[in-house]
């Protein structure tokens, strides 16, 4: 478990001949659920705060001093927010509660000094034994937002909403064949248009490798309609993969790392490059490390079976060619339990 005490912002201003650091005075996150920087809106830095029963904007200065914080009102019965979508007018809050025994989703919208400027009922799941974990995220361009849940392992629950005209844009019930969630699930895009994309890494372990394949599942919102397509993974394993939709080349593009042998460790990376309208000419790359990096990355000279162990890739940077920046982090998790 990684606990966070307090928060320091960072902002790193690059000049010709020195860099400036500006830090804001610490204050204490122990007890919030979740924190996001929406980011700079007229002039303010702006800081949501998920305190479980309260939820709060703060405002800072190009100092970083606190200029002003703001609770947002949600409605009253048991409201659990499940994220931030920032925008250059301002930003927008989903939520879900109860009211009358019904779950209801709904979004808000606010501009830069958090003034409630509108909101939109997006479902009303009616009366349920219990709320179903929901889950948020955006297309690149923050325009599209997509909710979704899951359920009885091979079943998935979406919906889809344009954030600017606020406004359902397609909802559906998915079922997945030869598909455990908990097992298989690795990924889920929404791009710019709205359309869907689940990814799921299936026969990925050294008993099965040679049949180990993603598994991606796409579903157009304007046609409805549904495409599975598999891309063979050539009898490697994948230590860690990170998915994007490429927005401007109409791409799915991933990258990650990959093994031979043994899953505990990588031995190289890998790019894969998919146009959803011709698949069977999809681009897949595999790249193993040199000692060199090995000896970098580990910081210690390379030995039998070697490669790179306790890292996880974070990110893919989107290039204009089509290529991505991979973007890792080495890391370590320790555990003491008290007899």
């Amino acid at each position: 478990m990684r606990l966070i005490i307090c928060l320091n912002f960072l902002f790193i201003v690059a000049g010709l001949n020195a860099q400036k650091i500006i830090v804001s005075e610490d204050f204490s996150l122990r007890n919030d659920i979740a924190y996001e920087i929406i980011g700079k809106l007229k002039g303010k830095y702006l800081l949501y705060r998920d305190k479980s029963t309260e939820f709060q904007i703060q405002a800072f200065d190009d100092n970083l001093q606190q200029s002003w914080e703001k609770e947002i009102e949600l409605d009253k019965k048991r409201p659990e927010a499940l994220g931030i979508i920032p925008d250059v007018d301002g930003f927008s809050l989903v939520y879900h509660y109860k009211q009358r025994s019904n779950t209801l989703l709904k979004i808000h919208k606010y501009d830069p000094a958090a003034d409630l400027q509108d909101s939109l009922t997006l479902k009303n799941f009616g009366t349920q034994l219990y709320t179903p974990a929901m889950e948020l995220i955006y297309s690149e361009d923050r325009t599209k937002a997509l909710v979704y849940h899951t359920e009885q392992q091979d079943k998935m629950t979406a919906l889809v909403f344009d954030v600017n005209e606020m406004e359902v844009l397609w909802e559906n019930e998915f079922t997945f064949q030869d598909i455990n969630f908990n097992r298989d699930f690795s990924q889920i895009l929404v791009d710019d248009g709205g359309d869907l994309y689940v990814i799921f890494d299936k026969d990925n372990i050294k008993s099965k490798q040679e049949s180990h394949v993603f598994i991606i599942h796409h579903y157009a919102g304007k046609s409805q309609r549904t495409t599975f397509y598999q891309i063979p993974m050539r009898g490697y394993l994948t230590y860690d993969a990170y998915f994007n939709y490429d927005n401007l080349n109409q791409r799915l593009v991933a990258g990650g790392l990959y093994s031979d042998k043994n899953r505990g460790r990588s031995e190289g990376l890998f790019y894969l490059n998919i146009a959803p309208v011709d698949v069977d000419n999809h681009l897949l790359v595999f790249h193993p490390f040199e000692d060199e990096f090995v000896n970098t990355v580990m910081g210690k000279k390379a030995k039998d079976g070697k490669g790179i162990f306790d890292c996880d890739i974070q990110e893919i940077v989107l290039r204009r060619d089509g290529g991505i920046l991979l973007i890792g982090e080495r890391n370590k998790i320790y555990e003491r339990r008290m007899s």
